[in-house]
């Protein structure tokens, strides 16, 4: 048997919320960005706007700015949810692996 690897772009393929809190989701980056893609859902900068959707549903500031809070990167996301079990964190983090598991 020959495995081929084939080039594609199934990450400019829409993202299909399956959940209503991925729904939210979904109609948060449309409101703001317009069409979403899976890539800006399911990757590294996606996991920071799954994060910023879950700060602002909460409540906090809706953007970080230099007097205010500091967006958090991937990496620290990843390592508050899983080191010290932020709870907006671990949110995130669940609510992308979700995602992930749809794509």
């Amino acid at each position: 048997m020959n495995a081929r690897v084939i080039a594609g772009e199934a990450g400019h393929a829409g993202f299909a919320p399956a959940t209503e809190e991925q729904a939210e989701l979904w109609r948060d980056l449309h409101m703001r960005h317009g069409r979403v893609a899976v890539e800006q859902v399911v990757s590294g900068p996606g996991l920071a706007r799954i994060h910023d959707f879950i700060e602002r549903s909460a409540g906090h500031p809706s953007a970080p700015t230099a007097a205010s809070r500091v967006a958090l990167t991937p990496d620290a996301i990843a390592r508050a949810a899983l080191e010290a079990g932020d709870p907006a964190c671990l949110r995130a983090l669940d609510l992308f692996i979700a995602c992930y598991a749809s794509v």
